[in-house]
């Protein structure tokens, strides 16, 4: 799953000092977590990388490019960043946003523009129009914060 370049490294790395480590990985991860018959590697690998993108972990690039070869899907990928904003906070989900752009393949170009239903399949941006979510919304937001004001939506209610 994480691919043949990544064992070869992480073979060539075992030294007495881990030895017994990498073997407890190897049995206990791969030979039992991820065998395991419970979830599919797609739920699997979804779930993996939404932990490790709320702790922040060196190992969340290489499972992030792993997800791709599960199936998971740039709008599943999203949804586990938000989620991963809500629930583990704004930074991390920044963090892994940026780290995601880096290691999953650009999708292929069909046709020119992405479909807005695969972008924003739930409709977020067509109920910006409120000012609440926009750019502009977020820049009224920003200068109220600033002032001391209330945000624009906010003083509409």
């Amino acid at each position: 799953m994480l691919g043949d370049e990544h064992v070869d490294r992480s073979l060539a790395g075992v030294t007495d000092l881990n030895r017994h480590f990498f073997g407890w990985i190897t049995e206990n991860v791969w030979g039992d977590l991820w065998s395991n018959d419970t979830f599919d590697d797609h739920t699997r690998s979804l779930i993996t990388v939404a932990i490790l993108a709320a702790l922040g972990r060196e190992e969340l690039a290489i499972h992030l490019a792993a997800s791709a070869r599960t199936g998971v899907t740039d709008v599943e990928l999203a949804q586990v960043l938000q989620h991963v904003a809500v629930y583990a906070g704004v930074p991390a989900a920044n963090h892994a946003f940026a780290v995601a752009q880096r290691a999953r393949p650009a999708p292929p170009a069909v046709g020119g523009a992405v479909p807005p239903t695969e972008v924003d399949p739930a409709g977020a941006l067509d109920r910006a129009a409120d000012g609440a979510t926009s750019a502009a919304g977020v820049r009224d937001g920003a200068d109220s914060l600033r002032a001391g004001t209330p945000h624009r939506a906010e003083a509409e209610q």
